[in-house]
Protein backbone atom coordinates (compact mmCIF):
# COMPACT_ATOMS: atom_id res chain seq x y z
CA UNK A 1 0.00 0.00 0.00
CA UNK A 2 2.74 2.27 0.78
CA UNK A 3 4.42 2.27 -2.30
CA UNK A 4 1.14 2.82 -4.66
CA UNK A 5 0.55 5.11 -2.44
CA UNK A 6 3.90 7.48 -2.86
CA UNK A 7 4.17 6.19 -6.07
CA UNK A 8 0.87 8.19 -6.95
CA UNK A 9 1.59 10.88 -4.82
CA UNK A 10 5.05 11.45 -6.69
CA UNK A 11 2.94 11.64 -10.23
CA UNK A 12 0.68 14.19 -8.67
CA UNK A 13 2.93 16.52 -7.25
CA UNK A 14 5.16 16.15 -10.64
CA UNK A 15 2.00 17.35 -12.61
CA UNK A 16 2.12 13.71 -14.51
CA UNK A 17 -0.87 12.39 -15.57
CA UNK A 18 -2.71 8.56 -15.09
CA UNK A 19 -3.65 6.44 -17.83
CA UNK A 20 -7.31 6.45 -18.56
CA UNK A 21 -7.43 3.03 -20.11
CA UNK A 22 -4.96 0.96 -17.44
CA UNK A 23 -5.95 -0.49 -14.49
CA UNK A 24 -2.80 -0.98 -12.23
CA UNK A 25 -3.21 0.42 -9.15
CA UNK A 26 -7.05 -1.10 -9.57
CA UNK A 27 -5.87 -5.14 -9.97
CA UNK A 28 -2.72 -4.30 -7.29
CA UNK A 29 -5.05 -3.29 -4.71
CA UNK A 30 -7.60 -6.06 -5.42
CA UNK A 31 -4.83 -8.69 -4.99
CA UNK A 32 -3.89 -6.72 -1.79
CA UNK A 33 -7.35 -7.02 -0.40
CA UNK A 34 -7.72 -10.82 -1.53
CA UNK A 35 -4.28 -11.73 0.25
CA UNK A 36 -5.67 -9.79 3.65
CA UNK A 37 -9.04 -11.75 3.37
CA UNK A 38 -8.01 -15.07 2.06
CA UNK A 39 -4.16 -15.33 3.17
CA UNK A 40 -1.06 -15.88 1.25
CA UNK A 41 1.42 -18.54 2.69
CA UNK A 42 3.71 -17.88 0.68
CA UNK A 43 4.17 -15.00 2.62
CA UNK A 44 3.55 -15.72 5.87
CA UNK A 45 0.15 -13.44 6.10
CA UNK A 46 -2.96 -15.57 7.85
CA UNK A 47 -6.69 -14.86 6.65
CA UNK A 48 -8.42 -12.49 8.20
CA UNK A 49 -11.61 -13.27 6.36
CA UNK A 50 -13.27 -10.98 8.35
CA UNK A 51 -15.82 -9.23 5.72
CA UNK A 52 -14.27 -5.94 5.76
CA UNK A 53 -12.44 -6.75 2.06
CA UNK A 54 -15.43 -8.36 0.44
CA UNK A 55 -16.61 -6.92 -2.86
CA UNK A 56 -19.80 -5.34 -3.70
CA UNK A 57 -20.69 -7.44 -6.77
CA UNK A 58 -20.94 -4.47 -8.84
CA UNK A 59 -17.31 -3.76 -8.23
CA UNK A 60 -15.96 -7.29 -8.34
CA UNK A 61 -16.93 -6.85 -12.41
CA UNK A 62 -15.71 -3.63 -12.99
CA UNK A 63 -11.70 -2.13 -13.27
CA UNK A 64 -11.61 1.22 -12.42
CA UNK A 65 -8.76 2.95 -14.76
CA UNK A 66 -5.94 4.32 -12.88
CA UNK A 67 -7.19 8.19 -13.70
CA UNK A 68 -9.84 8.30 -11.36
CA UNK A 69 -8.75 5.71 -9.23
CA UNK A 70 -5.31 7.26 -8.71
CA UNK A 71 -6.40 10.55 -7.34
CA UNK A 72 -9.11 8.54 -5.08
CA UNK A 73 -6.70 7.19 -3.27
CA UNK A 74 -4.32 9.68 -3.07
CA UNK A 75 -7.40 11.97 -1.69
CA UNK A 76 -7.64 9.28 1.04
CA UNK A 77 -3.77 8.95 1.71
CA UNK A 78 -3.24 12.87 2.07
CA UNK A 79 -4.53 15.99 3.03
CA UNK A 80 -4.12 19.75 2.58
CA UNK A 81 -2.98 21.61 5.61
CA UNK A 82 -1.08 24.60 5.33
CA UNK A 83 -0.79 24.64 1.17
CA UNK A 84 1.19 21.21 1.57
CA UNK A 85 0.38 17.59 1.31
CA UNK A 86 0.27 16.09 4.50
CA UNK A 87 0.00 12.04 4.81
CA UNK A 88 -2.92 10.69 6.93
CA UNK A 89 -1.88 8.56 9.78
CA UNK A 90 -4.35 6.08 9.42
CA UNK A 91 -1.92 3.77 11.97
CA UNK A 92 -3.26 6.13 15.10
CA UNK A 93 -7.15 5.69 14.60
CA UNK A 94 -8.64 4.76 17.77
CA UNK A 95 -11.38 2.19 17.71
CA UNK A 96 -14.05 5.34 18.04
CA UNK A 97 -12.79 7.10 14.87
CA UNK A 98 -12.98 3.82 13.03
CA UNK A 99 -16.22 2.88 14.00
CA UNK A 100 -17.42 6.41 13.11
CA UNK A 101 -16.22 6.22 9.71
CA UNK A 102 -17.39 2.67 9.15
CA UNK A 103 -21.21 3.51 10.35
CA UNK A 104 -20.83 6.94 7.86
CA UNK A 105 -19.82 4.12 4.95
CA UNK A 106 -22.71 1.65 5.55
CA UNK A 107 -25.03 4.89 4.66
CA UNK A 108 -23.79 4.64 1.44
CA UNK A 109 -24.43 1.93 -1.25
CA UNK A 110 -22.98 1.26 -5.10
CA UNK A 111 -25.70 1.63 -7.68
CA UNK A 112 -25.23 1.92 -12.07
CA UNK A 113 -27.55 3.59 -13.89
CA UNK A 114 -28.57 3.34 -16.94
CA UNK A 115 -25.47 4.40 -18.77
CA UNK A 116 -23.90 1.71 -16.90
CA UNK A 117 -22.06 4.83 -14.98
CA UNK A 118 -21.22 3.94 -10.97
CA UNK A 119 -22.23 5.96 -8.28
CA UNK A 120 -22.48 6.20 -4.39
CA UNK A 121 -25.95 7.45 -3.04
CA UNK A 122 -27.08 7.32 0.11
CA UNK A 123 -29.14 5.40 2.09
CA UNK A 124 -30.70 5.92 4.84
CA UNK A 125 -32.09 2.45 5.75
CA UNK A 126 -28.91 0.39 4.90
CA UNK A 127 -27.68 0.52 8.28
CA UNK A 128 -30.95 -1.15 9.62
CA UNK A 129 -31.48 -3.18 6.96
CA UNK A 130 -28.21 -5.29 7.74
CA UNK A 131 -28.84 -4.37 11.43
CA UNK A 132 -24.83 -3.20 11.16
CA UNK A 133 -24.26 -0.36 14.23
CA UNK A 134 -21.10 1.01 16.02
CA UNK A 135 -21.29 0.42 19.56
CA UNK A 136 -18.97 3.31 21.38
CA UNK A 137 -16.46 2.39 24.00
CA UNK A 138 -18.83 4.29 26.69
CA UNK A 139 -21.65 2.47 26.42
CA UNK A 140 -19.98 -0.79 25.87
CA UNK A 141 -18.67 -0.29 29.12
CA UNK A 142 -21.73 0.90 30.89
CA UNK A 143 -22.97 -2.25 29.97
CA UNK A 144 -20.59 -4.40 30.77
CA UNK A 145 -20.18 -2.76 34.30
CA UNK A 146 -23.93 -2.61 34.78
CA UNK A 147 -25.28 -6.21 33.45
CA UNK A 148 -21.91 -8.66 33.48
CA UNK A 149 -20.20 -7.31 36.51
CA UNK A 150 -22.72 -8.16 38.77
CA UNK A 151 -23.19 -11.63 37.07
CA UNK A 152 -19.44 -12.16 37.60
CA UNK A 153 -19.61 -11.24 41.11
CA UNK A 154 -22.99 -13.61 41.98
CA UNK A 155 -20.94 -16.21 40.61
CA UNK A 156 -17.75 -15.77 42.20
CA UNK A 157 -18.97 -15.33 45.73
CA UNK A 158 -21.30 -18.40 44.79
CA UNK A 159 -18.13 -20.06 44.01
CA UNK A 160 -16.07 -19.15 47.17
CA UNK A 161 -19.13 -20.05 48.96
CA UNK A 162 -19.27 -23.50 47.66
CA UNK A 163 -15.30 -23.89 48.19
CA UNK A 164 -15.50 -23.03 52.20
CA UNK A 165 -18.44 -25.55 52.11
CA UNK A 166 -16.57 -28.17 50.86
CA UNK A 167 -13.21 -27.60 52.41
CA UNK A 168 -15.27 -27.82 56.11
CA UNK A 169 -16.54 -30.55 54.93
CA UNK A 170 -13.33 -32.12 54.21
CA UNK A 171 -11.93 -31.24 57.49
CA UNK A 172 -14.39 -32.63 58.76
CA UNK A 173 -14.25 -35.87 57.86
CA UNK A 174 -10.93 -36.36 57.71
CA UNK A 175 -10.81 -35.73 61.62
CA UNK A 176 -12.36 -38.81 62.28
CA UNK A 177 -9.44 -40.41 59.90
CA UNK A 178 -6.47 -38.69 61.34
CA UNK A 179 -7.20 -40.18 64.36
CA UNK A 180 -7.71 -43.66 63.01
CA UNK A 181 -4.54 -43.65 61.58
CA UNK A 182 -2.83 -42.54 65.12
CA UNK A 183 -4.87 -45.13 67.54
CA UNK A 184 -3.66 -47.85 64.34
CA UNK A 185 -0.06 -46.13 64.79
CA UNK A 186 -0.27 -46.51 68.57
CA UNK A 187 -1.04 -49.97 68.43
CA UNK A 188 1.37 -51.01 66.19
CA UNK A 189 4.39 -48.91 68.82
CA UNK A 190 2.62 -50.57 71.33
CA UNK A 191 3.20 -54.31 70.28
Amino acid sequence: MRKIRHDIAGFIDDGDGFSGRARCYYRNLQDFFRAIAQGDETIGLPPYNGGLFEKHPLLERTLLPDAPFAILLDKLSRRTENEQRQWINYHDLTVQQLGSIYERLLEFVVVTNEAFEITIQPNIYARKGSGSYYTHDELVKLVVTETLEPLIEERVATFEDEMERLASERAAKSKPFMGLIKIQWQWNWLK
